[in-house]
């Protein structure tokens, strides 16, 4: 009777990962048709990553998560050593932290919030199909910019924060090129 419970409960189980896998899979495929990408490239495992981190992030952050999932997946043995327990559990906080600011900036590039990000890092199939089926549309991702938060009200003080003083014609060009969004803060300071 016990093998028959828990043969039940194996396949019941399967059964729901498979459906929560093929769910993910779906969801990316719209997202990234939404996204103006072809959608075969969401189902593909690792490639989906790339191209979500380089469409929504900068794509220099996948090389990072990818390092983490392969050191991650790498047996030790006998796992007893503190340095290696605290090895794991660092790089386990940098995959969660910057898998999570990935879905941030997905759920942002969709003109949802912070808290749909961190629901969507949780509940990943649920949220990345709200995103492919629902209404919501690809606004595009602001990536990391050099130069943002401009003032203009005193541009002969601004200076990067290396150091050098830009020429205040190079500035005014700067400025005029830079969204009014930009302007509020950054690496420029005053």
């Amino acid at each position: 009777m016990e093998v028959f419970i828990s043969g039940s409960l194996m396949a019941a189980s399967s059964t729901i990962r498979l459906a929560f896998v093929v769910l993910n899979f779906f969801g990316l495929y719209r997202v990234f048709q939404k996204m103006g990408m072809p959608g075969w490239k969401g189902i593909i495992p690792f490639y989906n990553m790339y191209n979500l981190y380089d469409k929504v992030w900068e794509s220099k952050h996948f090389w990072g998560y990818l390092l983490a999932q392969i050191v991650l997946g790498i047996p030790m043995g006998d796992a007893s050593s503190l340095l290696v327990s605290l090895t794991d559990l660092a790089l386990w906080v940098l995959l969660i932290a910057v898998e999570m600011k990935l879905y941030i900036a997905l759920a942002k590039a969709f003109g949802k919030g912070t808290g749909f990000g961190v629901l969507t890092f949780f509940f990943a199939p649920i949220c990345l199909a709200i995103l492919g089926f629902g209404s919501s549309e690809y606004n595009g991702a602001k990536k990391n910019r050099l130069l943002t938060g401009i003032n203009i009200h005193r541009p002969s003080r601004w200076f990067f924060l290396c150091g050098h003083t830009p020429d205040q014609n190079v500035l005014a060009e700067v400025v005029h090129d830079l969204p009014v969004e930009c302007c509020t803060k950054g690496l420029l300071v005053s």
